[in-house]
């Protein structure tokens, strides 16, 4: 007499395709949410400038601080801060994620809808 070990049922191969199908869906959602967002820049306590997401540029903020768009995603690309933390914080795409540089008095916001973000809270 044969034993099988597994035997996949309909139940399970709906129960698997749906434990994929909703991460998945959930991060090309994001994706395509972030990526018509707009960032904002935000210097010593003003609005510097709004630039699209859609848009690939490099924005010189002021001398050694340059902060680069490309492919819907942000990030500080020069900082001549001493720890670089801001720099090190990397591509940015959710709508509501904030990159701040504190020696150089930058906040860079992604502006949009956030509610899609999955998140309540961050720490670093």
């Amino acid at each position: 007499m044969t034993h099988r070990l597994f035997r996949l049922t309909l139940t399970d191969a709906l129960l698997v395709a749906v434990l994929v199908a909703v991460p998945a869906r959930e991060l090309l959602f994001t994706r395509r949410t972030g990526s018509s967002a707009a960032v904002e820049v935000w210097h010593e306590g003003r609005l510097y400038g709004r630039y699209s997401l859609a848009e690939d540029r490099l924005i010189h903020l002021k001398q050694g601080f340059d902060i680069e768009v490309r492919k819907g995603s942000v990030r500080v690309a020069a900082t001549d801060c001493r720890l670089k933390l801001c720099q090190q914080m990397g591509w940015q795409h959710l709508p509501g994620r904030t990159i701040v540089c504190v020696p150089n008095r930058v906040v860079i916001r992604i502006a949009g809808d956030d509610s899609g973000s999955g998140y309540d809270a961050e720490t670093y």
